[in-house]
């Protein structure tokens, strides 16, 4: 009768607990849950909205729940009549989301709390990990990389793949389908109203945690699996638990 050996059981299970969890799939969204940028990022959006186009933007900087819906879609989802009686070009938008986006690129916004230890306890425990956000990929990138956290993730999603941005679930169905998993399967780390509805409408589970602008109140409100106060809440067995794993 052969002994067993501990150590290569131990290596046989993380094999297999591998093997398992390469089924799945983990996402985080950006802004305003890796990374504390929906407030600075906003006032700036507002800001230069007011000053070059002067289009007033007191509504939506007083809604916070819209603050995660892709700047370039603002102008034809509230500012429609504006921007048509001023005689606002498309082109004209164009070279401003430039000019904003370049301008946001230059602000060292700073990861969110306990975020980068989130996205490590993730990786440890599975194999496949998406950004997914409302910014383009070169943005996306960019603070990945800022932030310390681009090696973590297998692909980047951003708006330079979608028509529509989120609460549109368009994104989260692009991103399900290159990993080529069951929608079951995925989940999601997301800090807005929208973001948790975009997940939602796909079928992924979502995880709701206020570092954003919207409180664990209003998340509550949302059809999140989960609310956590920020990301120093995260055990794995709730990731477990919501995935039947």
């Amino acid at each position: 009768m052969q002994n067993k050996n501990p150590k290569s059981e131990m290596l046989n299970e993380n094999a297999k607990c591998e093997m398992q969890n390469a089924k799945y799939l983990i996402c985080f969204d950006l802004d305003g849950t890796l990374m504390d940028s929906m407030a600075g990022g906003n006032i700036m959006f507002f800001d230069m909205v007011d000053k070059e186009f002067v289009i007033d933007t007191a509504k939506l900087r007083n809604d916070r729940r819209v603050w995660a819906i892709a700047a370039e879609e603002r102008f034809n989802m509230f500012w429609k009549k504006e921007v048509k009686a001023k005689g606002i070009k498309k082109e004209e938008i164009k070279d401003f989301m430039k000019r904003f986006r370049k301008k946001k690129q230059k602000v060292n916004f700073p990861a969110t709390r306990h975020a980068k230890g989130a996205v490590e306890l993730i990786v440890r425990h599975f194999k496949n990990t998406a950004c997914v956000s409302s910014n383009l990929k070169f943005m996306l990138n960019g603070s990945l990389k800022r932030l310390g956290l681009r090696e973590y993730f297998k692909k980047i999603v951003g708006m330079d793949r979608v028509k529509h941005s989120k609460p549109n679930p368009e994104i989260y169905e692009k991103v399900i389908k290159l990993f080529g998993l069951p929608k079951k399967n995925c989940l999601t780390f997301e800090d807005s109203s929208v973001g948790i509805e975009s997940a939602k409408r796909a079928g992924l589970k979502a995880i709701g945690v206020a570092t954003g602008v919207e409180s664990v109140s209003d998340l509550k409100k949302t059809k999140a699996d989960i609310v956590l106060p920020n990301l120093s809440e995260l055990k794995i067995q709730m990731l477990y638990d919501l995935l039947g794993i």
